[in-house]
């Protein structure tokens, strides 16, 4: 009887501690770099290298949400792309976890983390336009 009172008071707090996006959604969004007309472009996000085009890479909602978040499209002798990204909430969350767990608690956690938010775009489609100057890439 006592270890059922203490689970069960243990997955109160739980919950009353933190918001459904935050359990379900995480604190990182998904953001996918598609082909574009340039084989082997690189991708940058904040100034670090991710990997070539196609690539999907993971983005902090925290950090979207500080405005934080450009991702860089590079390949020698093209112009570089640059696309912004921005912190769009997903409010169904809120309401989800407003609905399911009456407390404030829940609420405030999602909006702390970030985790009611969603990079967008979460697509990015690319064109690079040819350049007369040779950009240096750093060797990745």
């Amino acid at each position: 009887m006592k270890k059922n009172l203490l689970f069960g008071l243990a997955l109160m707090a739980t919950l009353n501690l933190t918001g459904c996006a935050t359990i379900f959604s995480g604190t990182k969004s998904q953001v996918r770099i598609g082909s574009g007309n340039v084989e082997g472009a690189k991708v940058y996000y904040n100034g670090m290298y991710m990997g070539e085009a196609p690539e999907t890479i993971a983005v902090s909602k925290k950090a979207l949400k500080k405005g934080d978040g450009v991702i860089e499209i590079r390949a020698e002798g093209h112009q570089t792309a640059k696309i912004k990204l921005e912190s769009k909430a997903q409010i169904g969350w809120v309401i989800w976890t407003v609905l399911t767990i009456p407390t404030i608690i829940p609420p405030i956690v999602d909006l702390a983390t970030g985790a009611i938010n969603r990079a967008t775009p979460h697509h990015v489609n690319w064109n690079l336009e040819k350049s007369n100057t040779v950009l240096n890439t750093g060797g990745q």
